[in-house]
């Protein structure tokens, strides 16, 4: 695990010792954002405001730090630069203090085990750039998809593919075809796109959360949902916001920061599966990815501490990453960087970095199939998957209209003991709130209710 702050680079890959990774001129913040990846045996990272950086695969673990990328041109930085075949693309250039938001550059391919050694278009390489139309906005960040590059813009789709060829005009090497992608495509920040097997990307944009499959964009996202998202992510800080896969569980989450957070405070997940959206807290997350790491044992993680700034450079405190040791047996888990100067993976326990969970589901204003008619509502019968004697809290709500709050009432519910829920209520509508703080594990498989039809309202 390569992890970076505003001024140290640092890894862990399961030896005693975190190994700091510092090369030359590293200096981020909350809003330089990092890009890279992983071409040819090399590790790149990039901060959008100095060269970028790599690392052999095969150096991880010694005493070689990062270094700025061969052949980089002089006083020159990109916004973002990802790997793509044998090729560095980098995007929003920034030339001898020119900013040039529609440029897209390409190193001429590199040789396995090497990295590229030029990003000048002669008649005997494959480097070059193009100046793309000014009408979808800066390059955002670029995600393979098949055999393309998707360039995201501000407000739209732009897909690179080679096609082979060496011409100093570039017009033989890659090919362009901006994407018609309405008025909701495009990509809200870097790292707001992630890659999902047999759909293609999920994409957080400036109005819509969809998914584009290389040929159109689908939204993925119900409009309440949409609509909560985009009243309460942060005006200033909404670009801080990341999207990433999490395989394991099928599921995609859209991490954002609400009103006025400086980091991401609540994740609204996607199963592609099921196609259901759900939401939890996060801890002031900065950026997260779904890797292969092994059971903790739901112990505290290892603590990043810094020594000026908040998050000024990963430097370890007392403990070590042992929790995310890769062994036998180690599993896929999502793994949150925080603010907090803290690791957190996801899944490894029942606690929040020793703080119990509350959670809590809620589904309200349930017409039971009948929206004009007002219904007499008896009980209410849950069915728990849970141990003997774990308690939950259970509201019942009724309202008539979809306006009005509902008029809850709460009981605790005893797993093995109880049976059902009086409500006793009419209305037109019915809510149903079931919360936990007990930190300890519960399924809800089904619930009945038991209710009386009356007249139209």
């Amino acid at each position: 695990i390569i992890g970076a702050g505003a001024s140290k680079i640092f890894e862990y890959i399961g030896s005693a010792t975190d190994n700091e990774l510092t090369g030359t001129n590293w200096a981020s913040s909350a809003d330089k954002r990092l890009s890279g990846g992983v071409l040819t045996g090399f590790v790149i990272l990039n901060d959008t405001a100095s060269a970028p950086q790599y690392i052999a695969i095969s150096a991880l673990g010694g005493s070689t730090n990062f270094a700025d990328v061969t052949a980089w041109p002089a006083t020159t930085t990109a916004k973002v630069v990802r790997p793509w075949k044998y090729f560095l693309v980098a995007g929003n250039m920034t030339e001898s203090s020119s900013v040039f938001p529609y440029k897209v550059r390409w190193s001429n391919s590199a040789v396995p085990g090497a990295l590229p050694t030029s990003w000048t278009a002669t008649t005997s390489n494959d480097a070059g750039s193009v100046d793309l139309s000014a009408d979808d906005g800066a390059v955002v960040d670029m995600l393979p998809l098949g055999d393309q590059l998707i360039i995201y813009r501000e407000y739209g789709l732009t897909a690179m593919r080679y096609i082979g060829g060496q011409d100093a005009a570039n017009r033989l090497v890659m090919a362009f075809n901006r994407i018609p992608v309405g008025t909701n495509g495009g990509m809200l920040g870097l790292n707001c796109g992630c890659e999902v097997p047999g759909i293609g990307h999920v994409v957080l944009s400036e109005t819509d959360v969809y998914a584009f499959d290389g040929s159109k964009v689908q939204s993925v996202i119900d409009k309440k949902l949409r609509r909560w998202l985009f009243k309460n992510i942060s005006s200033a800080n909404k670009r801080r916001s990341f999207v990433f896969h999490a395989a394991t569980d099928s599921e995609v989450w859209v991490c954002i920061p609400t009103t006025s957070d400086a980091a991401c405070t609540v994740a609204l997940i996607w199963n592609y599966l099921d196609n259901t959206w759900t939401m939890r807290d996060l801890p002031n997350a900065t950026a997260g990815i779904h890797a292969i790491c092994a059971d903790g044992g739901g112990t505290t993680y290892a603590q990043l501490k810094t020594a000026a700034t908040t998050f000024a450079g990963w430097k370890t405190a007392g403990t070590k990453f042992s929790d995310l040791s890769p062994s036998a047996g180690a599993t896929r888990k999502t793994i949150l960087a925080s603010t907090d100067n803290l690791i957190y993976v996801i899944g490894n326990g029942n606690s929040a970095n020793g703080a119990v969970f509350t959670c809590e589901a809620e589904r309200a204003y349930i017409s039971m199939g009948d929206a004009q008619r007002v219904k007499y509502f008896r009980s209410v019968w849950p069915r728990f998957e849970a141990d003997a004697s774990q308690e939950v809290e259970i509201s019942v709500g009724v309202s008539m209209s979809v306006n009005e709050l509902p008029s809850w009432q709460t009981v605790c519910f005893t797993a093995g003991a109880s049976r059902k829920v009086d409500v006793n209520k009419s209305g037109r509508f019915l809510g149903i709130r079931v919360r936990s703080s007990s930190g300890t594990p519960w399924k809800l498989r089904s619930m009945d209710v038991d209710y009386e039809p009356q007249g139209l309202w």
